[in-house]
């Protein structure tokens, strides 16, 4: 080929692209933008999945660790340790588990409720106030709301470790699951005392009437 026939066949491809480039450069672009698009989303949708993976296992292991860092302080405050001479695992486990979850129903969730109760009353008394919800925000208060209920949170996790076919053998254990977990944990996680006016709620709120225990020590 001769350089003036390359010369006409460059210049015939050239005015060919020149005149199809305005009709290609649109669907082209179109696609260009689909696919990199589609990369974006899958991309974001992995990232995404891959988040909640993360947290939801940052979540268990936070949880994990609560309940034994619980589980060794109750331990502690029980005075008790662990005993493998059962045979059964579910009398062993039930067996580590009575005398920690009698401590607590009889000695700790008592001591508690009374406790956040009286010194919300007290406050009030000793501030002059007419409606509890002006000393629900003392530092004192908001203390003791929320370590009665996690208190009250640990337990109902603590009872639900405890075997279940023992459990609904047990009428008292099964009494204070569902007193637990129906019962006192809801009415203190919203604690209704501190939505009254000083007479119309009383001495004693309605966790310390469930419970029947006295608000003053």
């Amino acid at each position: 080929m001769s350089i003036l026939e390359f010369l006409v066949l460059s210049g015939s491809i050239a005015s060919l692209l020149y005149a199809i480039a305005p009709v290609l450069i649109p669907p082209l672009h179109y696609l260009a933008s689909a696919l990199f698009g589609r990369i974006d989303e899958t991309l974001d949708a992995y990232h995404i999945a891959w988040q909640r993976r993360a947290d939801r296992t940052a979540a268990e292991t936070g949880e994990r660790r609560s309940r034994e860092a619980f589980f060794e302080w109750l331990a502690s405050r029980a005075g008790v340790a662990d005993s493998d001479e059962a045979l059964d695992h579910d009398l062993i486990e039930a067996q580590r588990l009575t005398p920690l979850i009698r401590h607590l129903l009889q000695e700790e969730i008592p001591a508690a409720v009374k406790r956040c109760n009286g010194l919300h009353y007290r406050m009030a008394l000793f501030s002059g106030a007419i409606h509890l919800r002006e000393i629900a925000a003392e530092p004192e208060c908001l203390i003791l709301r929320r370590n009665t209920v996690d208190l009250l949170r640990q337990s109902d996790g603590l009872l639900r470790q405890y075997p279940l076919r023992l459990r609904l053998e047990a009428d008292d254990l099964l009494h204070a699951s569902i007193a637990i977990r129906k019962s006192l944990l809801p009415t203190c996680s919203r604690c209704p005392y501190i939505h009254q006016t000083v007479t119309d709620a009383g001495e004693r709120c309605p966790t310390a009437q469930l419970i029947h225990i006295e608000a003053r020590p």
